[in-house]
């Protein structure tokens, strides 16, 4: 379904502007990716790369001038991870990433939003910011090691998690 979309944006490439190109790739591809990425985001890595081959395909339509979107004469395909930077696009890694996390964030500090059945899935130890942030001691037989982790802000923590 994602190919039919991906042929119809590049026939528009050279027509619309920027933004407009940007607004088709979130509905025709994003939203395509982001549907249920819970539910298929832990599927085999092979499915999860033909996916981000679509995604990257999507991107290339995105961009601005003559994009290399296939091998052609042994060129690869252009680069798609400066223009997702530039664009502020997740990639489907980063969306599986997001949505647990999500996920997790709401089991743990909004349990009324989330039905019965999936708070079961997760144990009631989940890690939150008060115990990653805390010193840790590891014993090695060198000697003793603390580790801290110090994450100051949840919001940053994950816009560097899913930008890096």
């Amino acid at each position: 379904k994602m190919s039919r979309y991906l042929g119809i944006m590049y026939k528009l490439k050279r027509q619309l502007p920027l933004t407009a190109r940007l607004q088709i790739f979130h509905s025709f591809v994003q939203s395509h990716i982001n549907f249920c990425s819970l539910v298929w985001g832990f599927a085999s890595k092979s499915f999860i790369e033909m996916l981000f081959t679509k995604q990257k395909q999507g991107m290339r339509a995105v961009m601005e001038g003559y994009v290399n979107y296939k091998f052609r004469d042994g060129a690869p395909p252009e680069h798609t991870k400066l223009a997702f930077q530039k664009y502020n696009v997740l990639t489907v890694h980063s969306i599986i990433v997001k949505n647990a996390l999500l996920l997790i964030h709401k089991v743990r500090y909004m349990p009324s939003t989330v039905p019965q059945s999936i708070k079961q899935l997760f144990p009631e130890n989940i890690p939150t910011l008060s115990n990653i942030a805390t010193p840790t001691t590891h014993t090695t037989a060198t000697g003793s090691i603390t580790i801290t982790t110090n994450i100051s802000d949840e919001a940053s923590f994950l816009k560097d998690l899913c930008y890096p």
